[in-house]
């Protein structure tokens, strides 16, 4: 993660602007002494990859392997904390890439995982977006890794319009604007594809 941003810095990697000041913000954080990275946590998330699978094409169910964007996106939502607190410092997070370059199991997996790493009890997760079909999108690929990954399936329940995770009474479901049930939600995650 931090050779990453040293590398998209020094320009040894091409990126663009906002990248590179994420990745300069990312080192300047480094420095300070409200804020931590944690290490045990940024490992935990690049771990929990190893477990999802691959949803299509012909690596279907094989581990996915995280590009060096990803990780430093993954390792700085997650492993960036608070000093004061031990909270996550980041609460939101965007990612704009082209076609085919991994958002979707990248946004699958990271749900996943913060509905059962956060240690929130009853966590909802919501894919939403516009439309109905074009949520499910995101919320069908979850369920796919659970079905393919006997580790996420000892973990979470997929059924046929949610996704369960027993042990903490968490439930992940697709969702679109034009739905008559917005109100009273309260998502640990909304991930907007």
């Amino acid at each position: 993660c931090h050779k990453y941003a040293h590398d998209v810095v020094s320009g040894e990697i091409a990126a663009g602007k906002w990248v590179i000041l994420a990745c300069k913000r990312h080192l300047d954080d480094l420095l300070r002494d409200d804020v931590y990275f944690d290490v045990k946590a940024a490992k935990s998330i690049v771990l929990w990859f190893k477990f999802i699978p691959i949803t299509d094409g012909k690596l279907v169910g094989r581990s996915t392997k995280l590009y060096h964007w990803q990780i430093f996106f993954v390792c700085s939502l997650i492993a960036w904390k608070v000093c004061a607190t031990g909270f996550r410092k980041y609460k939101y997070a965007y990612a704009q890439c082209a076609r085919k370059a991994g958002k979707t199991t990248l946004t699958g997996g990271l749900t996943l995982y913060l509905m059962y790493k956060s240690g929130y009890f009853r966590p909802r997760a919501y894919a939403a977006a516009t439309k109905k079909d074009q949520a499910k999108l995101l919320w069908s690929d979850a369920k796919s890794m659970i079905k393919l990954s006997p580790r996420l399936s000892s973990i979470f329940k997929a059924r046929a319009n949610d996704i369960l995770l027993p042990s903490l009474n968490g439930e992940f479901k697709p969702l679109a604007s034009d739905s008559n049930s917005l109100d009273g939600l309260n998502p640990l995650v909304a991930a907007l594809d």
